[in-house]
């Protein structure tokens, strides 16, 4: 079975963590989907969430 575009994943560009595609934002500059966190901070260093 297809998986529906709310449950689509994706990594983000800047800090590598899988997130739906639902909750990703593009990036203006760069053309590339985000997470919402490096939306927001655009120079942010996460690089990993435990």
């Amino acid at each position: 079975m297809e998986k529906t575009y709310e449950e689509l994943e994706t990594i983000c560009a800047n800090c590598s963590i899988s997130f739906r595609i639902k909750d990703m934002k593009v990036n203006k500059e760069t053309n590339n989907l985000v997470c919402v966190n490096c939306f927001s901070n655009p120079n942010c260093k996460i690089f990993k969430i435990r």
